[in-house]
């Protein structure tokens, strides 16, 4: 896919010291996509620039609610394991 860098980036949050998941609408043969990408800190010796990495997902937009329900069944799965059990 050509990145497209004047895709405004509408969340982003860190990962780790050196990475960043960055949230984007981009389109790709006429075809909008939500792209969700790792963007890496790369120290190439002069400066440190941000780079996006092979690391993450491009989705038609119509498959977003689907992707929304994976998500939600990952948080509900993991919040079930943090419950206490009744005795």
């Amino acid at each position: 896919m050509a990145d497209e860098p004047d895709a405004p980036i509408l969340y982003e949050f860190r990962k780790n010291s050196r990475e960043r998941i960055v949230a984007r609408l981009k389109t790709y043969r006429n075809i909008p996509l939500a792209d969700i990408r790792v963007f890496a800190t790369i120290d190439d010796g002069d400066e440190a620039k941000e780079v996006p990495t092979s690391k993450g997902i491009s989705i038609a937009v119509d498959k977003l609610p689907e992707l929304q329900a994976a998500v939600t069944a990952l948080i509900e799965a993991e919040a079930a394991k943090r419950k206490p059990r009744a005795a």
